[in-house]
C-alpha cells in the first residue's frame, strides 16, 4: 500500500468517526466519471458542495436543530446604562435683584422640599428702603397737591416700577402704600415646589445682586441621561417606549419616553446620549441613580428571517443548509442582510417555510466539504493505469545507497 493510500485511509476513517460515514455516496460516483483531473482534489464551492445525510441517533449527539423559516418585521433591542439627573426644565434658580444683607434664613439646608411661595430668606438692603421712600415720599406729594397732581402721578408711577424691577410683588408695594411705612427687608419666596438642590447662602452673609442663592428643581419626573453606542444611534428616535430597571430596586421596572436624543457625540468614547424621562412620583429615583434602559427599535424590514448562528459567514460565502424532502441536509448559497441580537434577514436564496439547520451548521459545513474533498480524491489512481507507458528509466528514482559495512577497512 502506498503512502498516498495510507494517508486516504486514515482521512475516511476520521470522518466516519466524526458523522458515522454520512457522505452522500453519489457524489464520489460521479467524481469518478469526470476522466482527466477529476480525481484532482477541487477546493470547496457552490457546486462541489454535498448534501449530508444524517441518522437519529447523529442528529442527536451533534445537538442539530431545525427550524422553520419565518416573514417577520425585525426590531434591534438596545441596552442603554444611564443616570438619573434632574429635569432642566424643571429646575428654578433664586437670586436677588439688589444688593443686601440676610436677615433671616428660612430654609438653611440642602435637600430640603419646599412648596411654591414658601419664605427662603428675608434680605435687608439699604437701597430697597431707599426706594420705598420715595416712593411714600411721591405719595404723599400728589396728595398735598390734590387736582394739580398730575406730576406728582408720574413720579408715583415711576417708584411703582423700581420697586417692581427689584421683584417686589403688587400686593406688597399696595400695602406699603396703604401701611405709610417702609418695610426694612425684602422677602425672597419659592418660584415653584421642589427640593433644594444647592444653597449657596448662609445666615448674615452679603449678597451681591444677581447672585445665585438657591437651586430648586421639582423631582416628579427625572431624566435618565443613558449613553448610546455610535453603531446604535441610528436606530434610537424621539418617542420610543423604554423600559427602565435600577438596582436599587431589583425587579422592579418602570416605563419612560425616550425625549430628546443629543445631537452631538463625545469624540472620546464614540457614544452619544439620550433623554428618557421618568416619573418619580415620591421621589425614589434619585438623582445619581444609576439604571438600565431597554428599548426595542422597529428596523422598518419585513422579509424572511433566521437564526444568527445559522448563517455561516466566510469571508465572501454565506451560506445556510436546508431540509430537503428525502432528510439531507443540503448547503444553499444566501444573501443575508440586516441583522439584530438573534435573527438575520435573508434576502435572496431562501423562502419562509423552508426548514433550516439552527445549530451546529459548522458542523455539517465541514463535513459537506470533506465528502466534496473524498469523492474528488475517489477518482484517482494511485498506481500506472492501464495502457500508460512506464516511467522511464532516466527518470525512475534512484535505488538508496546502502552503505557498505566494510568500508575503510584493509588489510584483511
Amino acid at each position: 500500500m502506498t503512502r498516498a493510500s495510507r494517508s486516504l485511509g486514515i482521512l475516511g476513517l476520521s470522518a466516519v468517526a466524526l458523522i458515522e460515514g454520512c457522505v452522500d455516496k453519489g457524489a464520489g460516483s460521479q467524481a469518478q466519471q469526470g476522466g482527466g483531473h477529476a480525481g484532482m482534489a477541487m477546493p470547496a464551492s457552490e457546486s462541489a458542495a454535498t448534501p449530508v445525510t444524517l441518522g437519529p441517533e447523529a442528529r442527536s449527539r451533534l445537538g442539530i436543530v431545525v427550524v422553520t423559516a419565518e416573514t417577520r418585521t425585525l426590531a434591534r433591542e438596545l441596552r442603554l446604562v444611564g443616570r438619573v439627573v434632574p429635569a432642566e426644565s424643571a429646575a428654578r434658580t433664586v437670586t436677588s435683584r439688589v444688593d443686601g444683607f440676610v436677615e433671616r434664613l428660612a430654609v438653611d439646608f440642602t435637600g430640603r422640599p419646599v412648596v411654591r411661595g414658601e419664605v427662603l430668606l428675608e434680605l435687608y438692603s439699604p437701597m430697597l428702603v431707599a426706594a420705598q421712600q420715595e416712593l411714600l415720599l411721591a405719595v404723599r406729594l400728589r396728595r398735598a397737591l390734590g387736582d394739580a397732581a398730575q406730576s406728582a402721578d408720574s413720579l408715583v408711577a415711576a417708584a411703582r416700577r423700581r420697586l417692581q424691577y427689584w421683584d417686589i410683588s403688587d400686593d406688597q408695594i399696595a400695602e406699603l402704600e396703604r401701611s405709610g411705612a417702609a418695610r426694612r427687608t425684602l422677602t425672597l419666596r419659592a418660584p415653584s415646589a421642589g427640593v433644594v438642590l444647592e444653597k449657596n447662602v448662609v445666615q448674615g452673609q452679603a449678597v451681591m445682586a444677581g447672585a445665585p442663592l438657591f437651586q430648586i428643581a421639582d423631582l416628579s419626573i427625572v431624566w435618565l441621561e443613558a449613553d448610546v453606542f455610535e453603531y446604535d444611534l441610528a436606530d434610537a428616535r424621539a418617542g420610543q417606549h423604554s423600559e427602565v430597571a435600577f438596582d436599587a430596586y431589583p425587579g422592579e421596572t418602570v416605563h419612560g419616553r425616550v425625549a430628546y436624543v443629543y445631537p452631538t457625540v463625545d469624540p472620546a468614547s464614540r457614544t452619544g446620549k439620550v433623554r428618557i424621562e421618568i416619573p418619580n412620583p415620591g421621589g425614589r429615583f434619585r438623582p445619581g441613580l444609576f439604571g438600565t434602559a431597554r428599548i426595542v427599535a422597529p428596523l422598518g424590514v419585513r422579509g424572511v428571517v433566521i437564526p444568527r448562528q445559522a448563517a455561516l459567514v466566510t469571508g465572501d460565502r454565506q451560506l445556510v443548509f436546508v431540509e430537503d424532502s428525502a432528510g439531507r441536509f443540503v448547503p444553499r448559497f444566501v444573501t443575508l442582510g440586516v441583522e439584530t441580537d438573534s435573527l438575520v434577514e435573508v434576502r435572496a436564496g431562501l423562502r419562509a417555510g423552508e426548514r433550516v439547520v439552527a445549530t451546529a451548521a459548522f458542523l455539517l459545513d465541514a463535513e459537506s466539504n470533506l465528502g466534496a474533498a473524498m469523492a474528488g480524491m475517489a477518482g484517482m489512481d494511485m498506481g500506472p493505469a492501464s495502457g500508460s507507458s512506464p516511467v522511464p528509466a532516466s527518470r525512475a528514482p534512484a535505488p538508496a545507497r546502502v552503505p557498505n559495512p566494510h568500508a575503510g577497512h584493509t588489510g584483511h
